[in-house]
Parts: structure tokens; sequence; C-alpha cells
């Protein structure tokens, strides 16, 4: 029983993910509200605003709404507003922003349905089957705010209209309440579950799957960005793990992963995980935007102290540029390619070992 419980509050709270994949979503949700808000906001000023305009020069077919379809528009437009200026600047507004749009419909709604008590109320269920669906939220939030409404709608109703015209708006806001919540609950679920696969798409398509630092493809795709991307310096360390391919034939592959993953932490806690790169099977690239060489030299020694306490050891090359436009990325990186390449046929003449698998830095100056 506890874990069908579990199940249901798992669904209703994450919409089938788990709480880590959700919060890792939360980004992309806000920006898809965001979008939607926007949009939707815009629209609402306009039909709104239209409707308001029409029925002042006409003979106000819709007189008795006039104020109420004046009062929506003003509101949208504050809505898209904030959308488009104060949003950027303060991301965490999108839900509360959205939570006012949704508010703001539904009032019309029931404000519209307290204007003619004579009659069954029709808007506010057009608005609260489908204004949530709008947007993208946790399946319990959004069924709190259409119980909250259809609760809200039925006190009204039922203090202001006839006791037989109530009767009937009670039992639909039930009906359709309930038919509502349902419909929000899995298209809440599918929206979520598009939004994490869409991330995993993209997560994999940038992303080293074993080390969690871009891959080669990120990098190519955002090589060229970084030579205007400094004010003073750019430095470019180019790291080649020693011995990965005889770990590998010496005690298999899971040893050999274990020792990229090592590295490739120790990497990102020096330099951080924003500008590093594994763009072969054991050779990684950092860039450092305004950093000074020496520090960078000083966390290379560092890293090698850590790596040979492990019994491990990697091979530097560090290249600075200070000149914008005076530079070709290509050569910057092929420039600490050929000192990493120095410092790893150093390894291997001081270590005695004669099986370097790896282009020599002749191949390297021919290529």
């Amino acid at each position: 029983m506890k874990k069908y419980l579990e199940a249901v509050m798992n669904f209703a709270m994450y919409g089938g993910l788990s709480s880590e994949q959700y919060h890792d979503i939360v980004p992309q949700k806000r920006n898809e509200n965001k979008k939607r808000l926007k949009t939707f906001s815009l629209i609402g000023v306009i039909g709104f605003g239209a409707v308001a305009v029409l029925n002042l020069v006409t003979n106000g077919f819709a007189a008795s709404n006039q104020i109420f379809y004046g009062i929506t528009a003003a509101a949208m437009a504050i809505i898209y507003l904030l959308v488009s200026y104060v949003v950027p600047k303060h991301e965490k507004l999108v839900m509360p922003l959205t939570y006012f749009f949704i508010a703001i419909l539904n009032f019309f709604a029931i404000s519209v349905a307290l204007l003619h008590p004579e009659l069954p109320a029709v808007s506010i269920f057009v608005f609260l089957l489908a204004v949530p669906l709008l947007f993208v939220d946790k399946p319990i939030r959004m069924m709190n705010i259409i119980i909250f409404i259809g609760v809200a709608f039925c006190i009204i109703t039922r203090h202001e209209k006839a006791p037989e015209i109530a009767e009937v708006d009670v039992w639909n806001m039930v009906t359709f309440g309930f038919v509502t919540i349902v419909v929000n609950l899995f298209l809440m679920k599918f929206k979520i579950k598009a939004l994490y696969e869409s991330k995993m798409v993209v997560y994999l398509s940038e992303t080293d799957v074993l080390t969690g630092l871009k891959n080669r493809n990120q990098f190519e795709k955002m090589l060229q960005n970084y030579q205007h991307a400094f004010e003073n310096n750019l430095i470019c360390i180019y790291a080649d793990v020693n011995g990965l391919h005889e770990l590998n034939n010496s005690k298999g592959h899971e040893e050999g992963d274990k020792m990229l993953v090592f590295v490739a932490r120790s990497l990102m806690d020096k330099f951080g995980s924003l500008d590093a790169f594994r763009v072969g099977g054991d050779e990684f690239i950092i860039f450092q935007c305004d950093r000074d060489k020496e520090s960078t030299h000083s966390h290379i020694e560092e890293l090698n102290e850590k790596f040979k306490e492990n019994n491990y050891h990697v091979s530097f090359g560090v290249v600075e540029a200070t000149e914008k436009g005076s530079f070709e990325m290509e050569s910057l990186v092929k420039d600490a390619e050929k000192e990493m390449y120095d410092a790893k046929r150093r390894y291997y003449e001081e270590s005695g070992l004669t099986h370097d698998r790896r282009r020599n830095r002749e191949e390297v100056n021919k290529s």
C-alpha cells in the first residue's frame, strides 16, 4: 500500500519523474512558461482590448461586460510588459505571473457569470478547463488551483444566484472540475516528460557521458567563441592521460574508465566545468579567460601531485594569447597540443617506457 501511495504522490508532485529529475528541468519549465505567458498575454491584450474597443464604437453589444473586458485587457498588458522587460532579470517571477494570468482569466469568467444571474454560467467552465493546459507545472499545483477556483465559484454562485440556477452551476462545476483535474494531471505528466526527454537529448549531444565534461561536438561548436571572450588573455590547456592503453590492457577498461573519471573531476575541481572538454579518448582541453598564467601552472603542479598519489600521470601543454584577433583558435589549440606532446615525450623518456602509441612531436608539427 505504501508503495502505491508513493507512486501516486510522485505522479502528483513530479509527473512521474524523480525529485532530482524534476528539479533538473525547472529552468526549462520556467523558460517554456515564460514564452507561453508572453504569447498568450499578448493574445489576451489584443482579444479583450478589441472587444472593449468594439463595444465603444458600436451600440454596446456587450455593455454589461464592458468594464471586465477593459480590466482584463489591462491586466494582460501588465503581464506582457513584466514578462518582456522585468522577467529577463528576475526569472523567478515567471510562475507567480503564470498564476496571476490564470487567476485574471477566471476572475473575468466568474464576474461575467455573476452579471447574468438569471442564466447558467458558461465561460467559467471553458476557462477552467483550457487555461491551465497552456502551461507546465507540478500536477498537484494545477490541481489545487482548479479546486480553489471551483470551490470559490460554487460559494459565490450559491450566494448570488437563484437556487435553481445555482444548483445547475454547482453540478456543472463538479463535473467539469473533475474532468479538468483528470485531464490536467495526465497532460502535465506528458509535458513534464517531454521537457525531460528534450533536456536529455541536448545533454547527450553536448556532454561526454563518462566524465560529465562537454564533448568534442560541443568543443567544435564553442571553439570560435573564445576568440573574443576575453579582455586581457586567453589560456588554452591541453591535457593527455598517459598510460590509458596500457592500463586497459593490464587491468581492464573499467580501471581505465575509473582513471579518466578521476582525471576529469580533478580538472573540473581546479578549472571548473564551463570551459572544459573531453575531445578524445584520453585528451582534454580547457580554456581560461583573464586568468594568471602562473596560477594556471601552479594548479597544474597541484594536479600532478594529486595524480601521482593515485599512480596516474597526465601530460599538459599550456599556451597563452593576449591580443584579440591576432591568432587563430585552431593554431592556439595546436600549439598547446605540441607542448603537451613535448611533456609526454619527456615522461616516456624519464620513465624508461618505450611504448608510446601516440604521435610524436614531429608528426604533430607536420599535421
